[in-house]
């Protein structure tokens, strides 16, 4: 059989961007629920991440304050990553960054800026 199905459990670590809310928030509690055995969650949101922390203590977890943007907090993220868990079997790509606001009305620079965090997050 292969695949995943509703209610499977999961193993190995996972890590999710954008954590602090939204999406990545769920998506942190959802992974929990199906059995991965540890969490990296990272988001430039504290406050948002450290309530989350608190909510899932008692949980194997790696809370990482950081720009999935900024090079070196990622390699030290990667890296105690590995320290903690080994290594990872999930990635939620999920940090985004954007004001609200119709499309159109952007400045090109902003899009532009908004773009490639997400296509490195």
């Amino acid at each position: 059989r292969s695949g995943w199905a509703p209610g499977a459990l999961l193993e190995g670590a996972a890590l999710v961007t954008g954590a602090a809310s939204g999406i990545g928030r769920a998506t942190a509690r959802a992974l929990l629920s199906v059995g991965v055995s540890g969490l990296v969650l990272t988001d430039i949101d504290a406050d948002g991440l450290h309530a989350l922390g608190e909510e899932l203590k008692g949980h194997p977890l790696l809370l990482r304050v950081a720009d999935v943007g900024d090079e070196a907090a990622w390699e030290e993220t990667v890296a105690l990553t590995r320290e903690q868990f080994g290594r990872l079997s999930y990635v939620v790509a999920n940090a985004g960054v954007g004001e609200g606001g119709p499309l159109a009305e952007e400045k090109l620079r902003e899009a532009n800026a908004a773009i490639a965090r997400l296509v490195r997050s």
